[in-house]
């Protein structure tokens, strides 16, 4: 039988009134949870925010800063539960709560569930899962506009027999949580080859000597590639070369990056600055 070992979380700490800071000692990247002007939801967010042009990303909006705050841990869990699986070991989510995180009552399965769900974005404060307790029908996107406020006005056509009961009665101003996933696009998109594409070059990329020696020059800020190369094996300093592309695309798994599409832009634009240094004769520039 596999150790538990237990993620714990990270150490928060106050930036200002309504905004909260973590870094995680696993990706090396920040976390930040922070309330809007009204001060009735919490966006958390991760990534470089204090370096120009590296990704800096929503993780997701949130009623309250404690379920924000447990879906950036969630969020990094992910990222600390690939390395220790690699290991031989079990993580286990834990997180950094004292009690008054909403996972707290509940036992180790229905919190994990539950904490995955919030992970993604999704909150519900009476803590039913929201694929039981959710409607789902299809519709078109026919509008969007953006009001004097800054808010956004998204109009979806709907077949008549399609719209649940309750929500066309539900009153004007009624909040509602949504999910949303992309069926057919109109103008034949092309994020399914993209993503396809993305997939393939994520397996590729880490594999190519050339790249590795690149990510080491160029972005080996966690220097897992660096102690790979120092006393590992080739197969160590591909796995090094892996991880450090998916703390850079902020994508903690090749399962999930081929639907998500920040992730697979990130991936195409270190790509294309990768092929434009090699261009550029980057790696004899390096080697002299």
């Amino acid at each position: 039988m596999r150790e538990r070992t237990l993620y714990r979380g990270m150490e928060w700490v106050n930036v200002r009134a309504n905004a909260r800071r973590a870094v995680s000692d696993t990706s090396g990247g920040t976390y930040v949870v922070e309330a809007d002007a009204t001060g009735r939801q919490w966006t958390a967010r991760y990534g470089f925010p204090e370096r120009v042009g590296k990704p800096f990303v929503r993780v997701g909006v949130f009623a309250d800063p404690d379920t924000a705050r447990i879906a950036a841990e969630r969020h990094d869990f992910l990222f600390w539960s690939s390395a220790i699986t690699r290991t031989g070991g079990a993580p286990l989510f834990l997180g950094s709560g004292t009690g008054e995180s909403p996972l707290g009552a509940l036992n180790a399965a229905d919190s994990d569930e539950l904490g995955a769900m919030m992970a993604q974005g999704v909150d519900q404060t009476d803590g039913a899962v929201f694929t039981h307790a959710a409607s789902f029908f299809a519709a078109q996107k026919t509008g969007l506009k953006q009001e004097r406020n800054g808010t956004l006005t998204l109009t979806l056509t709907l077949a008549a027999g399609s719209i649940p009961r309750w929500l066309m009665e539900a009153a004007p101003g009624t909040e509602l949580l949504t999910g949303m996933v992309e069926t057919a696009s109109a103008e034949g998109d092309d994020w399914q080859e993209r993503g396809e594409r993305a997939l393939r070059r994520s397996f590729a990329l880490p594999s190519d000597s050339t790249f590795q020696h690149w990510i080491l020059h160029r972005y080996d800020r966690w220097r897992l590639v660096a102690t790979a190369v120092a006393g590992g094996t080739s197969d160590q300093v591909e796995e090094a070369t892996a991880e450090t592309l998916r703390r850079l695309v902020a994508c903690p798994s090749r399962k999930s990056l081929k639907r998500d599409r920040d992730a697979i832009e990130r991936l195409e634009s270190l790509d294309r600055e990768f092929y434009t240094d090699m261009t550029r004769g980057f790696g004899a520039i390096v080697e002299s």
